[in-house]
């Protein structure tokens, strides 16, 4: 085992956490899932303990312990998604995301939480107020994690956008966005959003969408 060639990145994308450990061994494996199961376990109010030995009850112990129930379905499968190579460039550095997440907004709709919590919570709702708030504050700390946050959010919008599935969830995305983006250049050949999203083809949505989710992402990374 060659520590040298461990690369362990820990990346953060809204509430998802990555932890991505290149050159890993099977005993360096073994250990990344024990942490990893007792931090999961610490969120359930779980404690994590693996038995040399499992001690087990006879049939006849078990009968009268447990009563058979019918008609029972096993609950669903967790869904765990692997990150692509995409999406693992467009994720934040932990280090980066936790160094920011410092100041408390003081006003408005989202006072008393952070820049962050708010963009967890409402999305590109919060990227739209958030943004239009920073533009009429002083230079401050909160000031700087509000626009830092946002742009962050904003490079991250090509990768989420992705996960939009319904032409609704695609047109409530850019008519949320025109609040603070020229929308005109992005619907070319209809006269308003609403003109736009009662005639437009799903695939001129589906382009509109990934332009201005572009068109973001690069205002953000500036």
């Amino acid at each position: 085992m060659n520590p040298t060639k461990l690369q362990v990145q820990m990346l953060k994308d809204g509430k998802r956490t990555v932890i991505i450990v290149n050159g890993a061994s099977a005993e360096q494996d073994e250990l990344v899932y024990k942490i990893v199961s007792a931090y999961y376990a610490s969120g359930l109010g779980m404690e994590v303990a693996v038995p040399e030995t499992e001690d087990r009850l006879d049939s006849e112990e078990e009968n009268l312990l447990f009563e058979e129930v019918k008609g029972l379905t096993p609950p669903p499968e967790p869904k765990h998604e692997v990150p692509t190579d995409e999406e693992v460039g467009d994720m934040e550095p932990y280090h980066i995301a936790r160094s920011r997440n410092q100041h408390l907004i003081s006003q408005g709709e989202y006072a008393n939480m952070t820049a962050l919590e708010a963009l967890h919570q409402d999305n590109e709702l919060a990227l739209v107020r958030l943004h239009k708030y920073a533009t009429g504050m002083k230079d401050s700390a909160e000031k700087d994690e509000i626009i830092s946050t946002c742009k962050q959010y904003m490079v991250s919008l090509p990768a989420k956008t992705r996960e939009f599935f319904t032409r609704e969830r695609k047109c409530r995305f850019a008519k949320t966005i025109a609040d603070m983006a020229t929308i005109s250049p992005f619907i070319s050949g209809y006269m308003d959003l609403n003109s736009f999203e009662m005639y437009a083809s799903d695939e001129e949505i589906n382009n509109t969408v990934i332009n201005l989710a572009a068109a973001l992402c690069e205002r953000g990374s500036k």
